[in-house]
């Protein structure tokens, strides 16, 4: 009788949100879901094969409100990621829960390395990488990137699980807003190049940089890391107000370092895919 009812209430639950948006119907679903079957964990489907997730993770277990949530919530992040190469070496700088590491280390040949400052996105990220258990090659690290290494306070709008937003030592986010500051936590902020030369780390072949805001600096820190022709592709967020001269350093930071722009597929795509230009490419 429960799985009857079951069926019914998900049958209704589908037929009054058919005129939805997809990010609309797939926060009903997911109310629906957490009411009908409070677990610890969901799995969600992907292309590459299922991942798990923590049910903390709000705003990513949405998407499995539909067949293929996770691949429209940022659909150009997402096709970068499935067309890695095998054997690549993938920086996720602002993991947050650390869906894209995860979709990324569906590879087995794939070595992920996470990027997250903010505690609680933190915790959450590595009980991800132990649900998946992939913690052979996903590792993540509770610290921030910026231009210069120092200690300084991650400004924080809002701590639950999933958030974004937040300022490490910068108290405006890429649309020049002040941040609504509810909670300041401690945390240490290198350069990517003075993390290379301290701890020799996995050198990346890839790289995703997506820290609302602080992405021209942590580019100017990775001078030399970045102008490396080891590193084969970078995304980067861009996304600011408009008439704001961000883009257009990470754009002239980029070619410096020897990218070339990829052409969005779609003007709406906030991500900008920065790829190595290689001799003889025109």
């Amino acid at each position: 009788m429960r799985n009857f009812l079951v069926r019914m209430i998900l049958r209704f639950a589908k037929m009054i949100t058919s005129r939805m948006s997809p990010d609309r119907k797939s926060d009903v679903y997911w109310r629906v879901a957490k009411q009908l079957f409070p677990l610890d964990v969901f799995d969600i489907d992907t292309t590459r094969g299922k991942l798990l997730l923590d049910a903390q993770c709000r705003d990513f277990v949405q998407l499995a409100g539909t067949p293929t949530g996770v691949e429209h919530h940022e659909p150009d992040t997402y096709d970068w990621v499935t067309s890695m190469p095998r054997s690549a070496c993938f920086w996720d700088i602002g993991a947050n829960v650390g869906i894209y590491g995860l979709l990324a280390s569906l590879d087995p040949t794939i070595k992920v390395l996470g990027f997250e400052p903010a505690s609680r996105n933190f915790a959450v990220l590595n009980r991800n990488i132990e649900l998946n258990k992939v913690s052979d090659r996903f590792t993540a690290y509770c610290m921030a990137f910026a231009e210069f290494t120092r200690l300084d306070y991650l400004n924080m709008k809002d701590t639950g699980v999933g958030s974004s937003m937040h300022g490490f030592g910068i108290e405006e986010d890429q649309f020049e807003r002040t941040i609504k500051i509810n909670f300041r936590q401690g945390s240490i902020g290198f350069s990517i190049d003075d993390y290379v030369r301290l701890f020799s780390p996995p050198h990346p072949t890839h790289i995703k940089l997506d820290v609302d805001g602080l992405e021209p600096e942590i580019l100017r820190g990775g001078r030399n890391t970045l102008s490396s022709r080891s590193v084969k592709s970078v995304i980067v967020e861009v996304e600011e107000k408009p008439g704001a001269s961000r883009g257009r350093e990470i754009h002239d930071l980029m070619a410096e370092y020897g990218f070339v722009a990829q052409a969005k597929r779609d003007p709406k795509h906030r991500n900008v895919i920065f790829n190595r230009q290689e001799p003889g490419d025109n």
